[in-house]
């Protein structure tokens, strides 16, 4: 035998090892409160809390390795039995196969979709209450409220600027990873101020012709700053004095 067969081997097992090991999991879930009553449907625990209500949970994954995120596949589960918060196995809704945004430090743009006979739902749908939870591997983040406590919607129709409605011939969705084609939507969030290797930043939500489509921005970059509110006031006409000694570091 060679020699030099077995540091050929070695070698072939490191590689696969880098490989696996460069390689994650991203698996965003949007929690759907379908009639909107937090006394029927599941109890679902979060890394936000608890949301109550949930019929309907459809959890998308995204195989992230290096610079490429490809969908791997889009599956549903309901609740079946919400004294014991138990949903049913899960159902596939997409097979999955396209592309995620991945951005230079590693920032993912997640696009989905689900078919509004899979929610029971119709097209003119009276907006559903909705959270956001996100996971990969031991780190996990998720939004269920506005920042002052309003509870999140789709479709959100708090007015005509914030609608999520389509133009016809404008904002049509393909699934690649791109998010241009979202120019023009509001969001569904505002952001959570959360861990930086892993936080929900943005979702949107769209209803197209025949098909619910929503995009999750995500940050997974632990070297990232966070924004926190400054919470300043004074009164109107006032002067505001800000001592830079007094300004976080």
């Amino acid at each position: 035998m060679s020699r030099r067969t077995p540091q050929l081997l070695a070698l072939a097992l490191f590689t696969a090892f880098a490989s696996n090991s460069a390689a994650a999991t991203f698996e965003v879930r949007i929690l759907f409160d379908t009639d909107n009553n937090r006394a029927t449907g599941c109890s679902v625990l979060t890394a936000a809390g608890e949301l109550q209500g949930v019929e309907k949970i459809v959890t998308t994954a995204v195989a992230v390795t290096g610079s490429t995120a490809v969908v791997t596949g889009v599956r549903s589960t309901t609740c079946v039995a919400p004294a014991l918060s138990t949903f049913s196995a899960p159902s596939t809704e997409d097979s999955g196969g396209w592309n995620a945004g991945v951005s230079p430090t590693g920032d993912l743009l997640i696009e989905t979709h689900i078919h509004p006979s899979s929610l029971a739902a119709s097209l003119s749908a009276t907006p559903m209450r909705i959270g956001i939870a996100l996971a990969v591997g031991d780190l996990s983040d998720a939004v269920l409220h506005h920042r002052d406590g309003r509870d999140l919607f789709f479709p959100n129709f708090a007015g005509r600027h914030r609608a999520v409605a389509p133009v016809p011939g404008v904002n049509r969705i393909v699934l690649d990873g791109d998010g241009s084609d979202w120019n023009g939507i509001s969001t569904l969030t505002d952001g959570r101020i959360s861990a930086p290797e892993l936080r929900i930043v943005d979702a949107f939500g769209l209803i197209a012709l025949d098909d619910y489509f929503f995009r999750i921005d995500i940050q997974s970059d632990r070297l990232a700053p966070t924004a926190f509110d400054d919470g300043l006031t004074t009164s109107v006409g006032g002067a505001l004095n800000i001592s830079m000694a007094s300004m976080p570091t």
